[in-house]
C-alpha cells in the first residue's frame, strides 16, 4: 500500500524504507491516472491552440496583395481586382514610394481621381474604409495618424485600380516602388 500520494495528481508513492512489492492494482491505477491526466492536458493545449487561432483569425492582418515597381517610370499601377471588400472591416495599403531626392507622389484612383498626395520617400499607410452595401468598394480612407476623408460612396465606384505618379516632371519613380493591401476582420 501507497504510504503518500504526490501533491497534484495523488499519485501513489512509497516510502524508501517500505518492504514488499508494490500491489498490482496500485500500478495499474497510477497508470490509468498518468494516462488520464495527460490526454486532459492534451485536450487543453487543443482547444488554447484552436481559440488563438480564432482570436488572431478575427484580428490580424490579413495579405491581399503586393506589387512591386520592377522598372522606373511616371506610374505604377495597382489593380484592386478581386477584393472582396464586404469581408474585411478595414483595408490597409502600405505605400513605399522610391523617387530621386525624395521629391513627392500622387494616388489616383483609376479614372483620374486624385485620393492624396504622399511627399517625402517614406512608408505611408492608408487606411480604407470599406462600404458593405452597394456596388462600391470603399466609401473613404484615412492617412495613419493624420485625418480622415469620406466620399459619396459613388465616387469609388469605378475603383478597379490606383495608380501611383509622379508629383514633379523631372523626378520619375524608380524601381522598388511598393504596394502592399491587407485586410482587418
Amino acid at each position: 500500500m501507497a504510504s503518500s500520494y504526490t501533491e497534484y495528481f495523488q499519485l501513489n508513492q512509497w516510502a524508501a524504507e517500505a518492504e514488499g512489492k508494490a500491489d498490482r492494482a496500485q500500478l495499474t491505477e497510477l497508470s490509468a491516472r498518468v494516462e488520464r491526466a495527460e490526454q486532459a492536458a492534451e485536450e487543453n493545449r487543443t482547444a488554447l491552440e484552436a481559440a488563438e487561432q480564432a482570436w488572431r483569425d478575427q484580428t490580424s492582418l490579413h495579405l491581399l496583395k503586393t506589387a512591386t515597381l520592377s522598372t522606373g517610370g511616371d506610374s505604377f499601377q495597382f489593380s484592386l481586382a478581386g477584393v472582396d471588400w464586404p469581408l474585411w472591416r478595414l483595408v490597409h495599403l502600405v505605400i513605399e514610394p522610391k523617387v530621386k531626392d525624395q521629391q513627392g507622389v500622387s494616388l489616383y484612383l483609376e479614372g483620374g481621381k486624385q485620393l492624396l498626395s504622399l511627399v517625402g520617400y517614406g512608408k505611408t499607410h492608408i487606411v480604407l474604409y470599406p462600404w458593405h452595401s452597394g456596388d462600391w468598394p470603399f466609401q473613404g480612407w484615412a492617412v495613419s495618424g493624420g485625418w480622415s476623408h469620406f466620399e459619396d460612396p459613388r465616387y469609388f465606384s469605378s475603383a478597379t485600380g490606383l495608380t501611383l505618379t509622379k508629383s514633379f516632371p523631372d523626378y520619375p519613380l524608380l524601381a522598388g516602388c511598393k504596394i502592399t493591401m491587407y485586410g482587418e476582420k
